[in-house]
């Protein structure tokens, strides 16, 4: 965790005391391994615990005398402004300290001004919970009131070319290319994913098809960069020396992010290399990348980007060759021929995506939930043109400099490559084991199988080749670890879930014959909920929603709606009357997808779905959006879980009044457990045995301390999404609770 760091004084006392010994066993020549590796090992670590100090000192120290509330505050635009959840929020240096202002209207600001502005300074590790930002040397978050002041330009206006450059290519590509096309061009050539993401559909089958990776500036697009400008000028010293403030530019232009950093210096070594007339040692290069982002950053460790991008490049040195040796091996006379440049082809690519798995599996199945199946054969079908997409934008943004209208013809043939592109993705994406979900048991089992039986292949005599024989081993254990993994989940009678989405709620109920998804929305999360709904019952061996309800229409209850629409099809969806624009086009898109729409609008409907029945009442408020939500008491097996939406102590008596209660197993508490909410008198009725609070980061004081002293005295047991996750109850028959999650 971020907050149990050490201090500065103990890092620079563990630094200074580890330098002694380090400089004595350097001196030494030991002649055991053991003494080897400490030699290397203890200079690190001192110079780690140094560099980890220094940085605190020059950095983290700094931001923290400016937390508070400050008026007149003086920084100095670093970027454009960005479209942010609440308003725009621009990146500002204030001293030495890198910041994220956040602002009303940001219109007029630009790199290189210099600003002042009234507002409330805050570490962002406090504030997210978490050191991502300081990763990529972004301590602070200061939230502005007004409009910033501009007091003129910065000194050394050069210093802000890379960002204005990297903008006019941006402009360039949305000129010169359509709507449909331009924001994965963009994110192809820059990184910048905002328009992309917007299209949450495919941005998620991007995810699924374990493709993501094309369009993260990486090692990939400096490598297509630099083989681009040796094909225009051929190999030498003196492309070798252009290279070097190309790359240097490029590393600028995309914002210096330590993955970027990491290919780069890689890059220049090679290019140095080439320039000193040395020979160049890729591991040798990969420690110094490391080495000097460490270095700069020690918090840069913590990037989950820099992590998978090491591991890829050093999963490629350590096994790319071997494994183009043992795949489709051909005779050497047909290796010339057209079939084998195809063959070989098929080979190098299958050879580095696969490669470059083996080491990132555990860090995307442990950070992101999921293990991308088919990432390489979705790779081996859309990398050919990604890279020439990438070819097609840089050029076209050039030319855009000079005539416009060449750079629109440029990008023509991009248009079908993207819409190719889209075409292969959406179908790997929405295969049914395109990706697999740890969240299952038995597939993070069989992930632990996988690298014993890698281990096995490896070092075990007689076997290291037979790749046949690994391949063959890896399939049956997935087969049986999806078999029993589903077989474990069926065995459940039934399992009740609130799943951990951010500020907001979704609710999975799930049995033998039936599906049910209750809101699906967030206000606070990166992902999608819609997204995470879906990887859950995925997880689970669900293909399809049988009912989803929607209490209201507040984002924070129903902005995943639309995407879990697009994941999976879904039979019916309960709703409250539409009275809004946004809840209209809603439901039009469920008609469009073939659901069928159902609205209750003034009785308590009577469902039954399955072994699960459910009584939905009408909106029982007449003040407000909260007040007019749907409430739903669910029974399956003798057992009951309550949702009540957002409903306030006034809906919640009007709720006992038209619905009477049963002692209930499960409630989920109204409101994000506000204060106005969870009533005694709801309480008493109801008498719940467990109740989840579905909530994340909020500036609203949510989960109140009221409603917590209430549930307490209830004597229900408490779970918070925000603390323990997704909470999943299982049930089986006549067992009553079984486990929680």
């Amino acid at each position: 965790m971020a907050f149990l760091r050490p201090g500065r004084t103990l890092l620079l006392l563990l630094g200074a005391g580890l330098m002694l010994p380090a400089a004595a066993s350097m001196a030494l020549r030991p002649r055991r391994k053991l003494l080897t590796y400490l030699r290397w090992l203890l200079p690190g670590l001192a110079l780690g615990c140094l560099a980890f100090a220094l940085w605190q000192q020059l950095i983290l120290r700094p931001a923290e005398l400016l937390v508070g509330e400050g008026k007149g505050v003086e920084a100095t635009v670093l970027d454009y402004p960005r479209s942010a959840s609440f308003g725009e929020s621009v990146t500002v240096r204030i001293g030495r300290v890198k910041c994220r202002l956040y602002l009303e209207d940001t219109a007029g600001l630009e790199p290189g001004q210099r600003i002042a502005f009234d507002g409330r300074l805050r570490l962002t590790e406090e504030r997210t919970g978490e050191d991502y930002y300081l990763s990529v040397g972004m301590p602070l978050f200061a939230y502005g009131k007004g409009t910033a002041e501009v007091l003129g330009p910065a000194a050394h206006p050069w210093r802000f070319f890379p960002a204005r450059l990297g903008k006019a290519l941006r402009d360039h590509i949305t000129a010169a290319a359509d709507e449909a096309v331009s924001p994965f061009l963009i994110a192809v050539l820059t990184g910048e994913r905002g328009a992309l993401r917007e299209d949450t559909f495919f941005y998620s089958m991007m995810r699924e098809a374990g493709v993501l990776h094309c369009i993260a500036v990486s090692g990939m697009h400096l490598s297509f960069l630099v083989s681009f400008l040796a094909a225009v000028l051929g190999r030498g010293r003196h492309t070798s020396l252009l290279c070097i403030p190309v790359i240097l530019l490029f590393m600028a232009v995309t914002g210096f992010t330590p993955s970027v950093v990491r290919a780069g210096i890689m890059q220049l070594t090679l290019c140095l290399g080439v320039l000193l007339e040395r020979e160049y040692d890729s591991h040798t290069a990969l420690a110094l990348a490391l080495a000097v982002l460490t270095g700069l950053n020690p918090y840069a460790s913590h990037h989950v980007g820099l992590l998978l991008s090491f591991l890829s490049t050093l999963g490629i040195l350590l096994f790319c060759e071997r494994l183009y040796g043992s795949l489709f091996p051909l005779p050497k006379e047909r290796e010339k021929t057209l079939a084998g440049k195809l063959l070989r082809y098929v080979r190098s690519s299958l050879a580095v995506s696969l490669s470059a798995l083996i080491l990132t599996l555990p860090v995307m199945a442990v950070c992101f939930g999921q293990i991308p199946l088919l990432g390489p054969a979705a790779n081996f079908l859309i990398l050919w043109a990604v890279t020439l997409c990438f070819g097609l934008s840089l050029l076209a943004a050039l030319l855009g400099f000079l005539w416009m209208p060449g750079a629109a013809a440029l990008l023509w043939p991009a248009r079908l490559l993207v819409l190719y592109i889209r075409l292969v993705v959406t179908a790997v994406g929405r295969l049914p084991f395109a990706s697999l979900y740890p969240q299952n048991d038995m597939i993070a089992l069989w992930l632990l199988c996988l690298y014993l039986l890698m281990a096995a292949f490896r070092f075990l005599p007689g076997i290291s080749h037979r790749l046949r024989g690994f391949t063959l081993a890896a399939i049956l254990t997935l087969a049986v670890s999806c078999a029993a993994g589903y077989a474990l989940y069926r065995q459940d009678a039934f399992i009740a879930s609130v799943l951990d989405v951010g500020q907001g709620q979704c609710a999975v109920l799930m049995g033998g014959d039936f599906t049910v998804v209750a809101d699906c929305g967030s206000l606070s999360t990166s992902d999608d909920p819609g997204d995470t709904a879906a990887r859950y019952l995925l997880s689970r061996g669900r293909r399809r929603v049988d009912v989803l309800l929607l209490s209201h229409y507040h984002t924070d209850h129903m902005s995943g709606v639309p995407q879990l629409l697009r994941r999976m099809p879904v039979k019916l969806l309960l709703v409250p009357p539409p009275e809004s624009e946004e809840a209209l086009a809603l439901l039009a898109q469920a008609e469009a997808a073939g659901t069928e729409v159902r609205i209750v609008a003034e009785e308590v409907q009577h469902f039954r779905f399955g072994s699960l029945e459910a009584d939905v009442t009408p909106p029982l408020g007449n003040v407000g959006d909260n007040e007019e939500c749907l409430c739903a008491l669910f029974r399956w097996g003798g057992e009951e879980m309550l949702l009540t939406g957002d409903a306030s102590r006034a809906t919640e008596l009007r709720l006992l009044e038209r619905l009477p209660l049963p002692d209930i197993e499960l409630l989920v508490a109204g409101h994000h457990g506000s204060a106005g909410s969870v009533s005694d008198a709801l309480l008493s009725a109801a008498a719940p045995d467990v109740a989840v609070i579905s909530v994340g980061r909020n500036s609203y004081g949510l989960p109140s301390e009221e409603a917590m002293l209430r549930l307490a005295a209830a004597g229900a047991a408490v779970y918070r999404t925000d603390r323990a996750g997704t909470v999943e109850i299982r049930y089986r028959q006549r067992k009553g609770i079984a486990d929680h999650e």
